[in-house]
């Protein structure tokens, strides 16, 4: 009994922790929140761990964000951009215009998505990938590093090369 009391505590102790945490986090990103945020009172940005402060937008308003998204330096939102959650924008990646993005997608370093491009969840873009304007990616869709996709991929395949193709592995 007494060692079921004590994992009760520990895990009382650690969730205190944790929830103590989120709010510190919560706290000092709100105080950005009036400068980068989508909007102001966006409960979604303050659950979100992003750094906004390098982050581009050419309509703020125009923009719209899930929560647990990681968005990371010198990153580029165009207008009317429709993200899901937890998704992670790498370092230059951009996104086009009417671009509508799902959840956990990876976007790495310099990669580009062009305007009225939608995207599923749990896909990969290398670095430098590029994706040309009005594709439909479903999901689990892998792209190497520099590839450029011209065509509409099927679900949960590789693709690479310029222009991308699948691959075998």
């Amino acid at each position: 009994v007494l060692l079921l009391y004590a994992r009760r505590t520990i895990l009382s102790l650690a969730e205190d922790q944790a929830r103590d945490k989120q709010q510190a986090l919560a706290n000092s990103f709100s105080s950005m929140a009036r400068y980068y945020a989508v909007s102001d009172d966006s409960d979604s940005f303050r659950e979100s761990l992003v750094r906004y402060c390098f982050a581009r937008f050419a309509d703020r308003e125009g923009v719209t964000m899930g929560k647990g998204n990681v968005v990371q330096r010198a990153s580029a939102f165009s207008c009317d951009v429709t993200i899901g959650d937890f998704n992670v924008f790498n370092g230059g990646t951009v996104l086009g215009h009417d671009v509508r993005l799902g959840s956990h997608n990876v976007l790495m370093p310099g990669v580009r998505i062009s305007g009225a491009t939608q995207v599923g969840d749990g896909n990969f873009f290398g670095m430098s990938s590029i994706v040309v304007q009005g594709l439909k990616i479903g999901s689990g869709v892998s792209l190497s590093p520099g590839s450029v996709l011209l065509t509409r991929p099927k679900d949960g395949l590789l693709y690479m090369g310029n222009p991308a193709r699948k691959t075998e592995f």
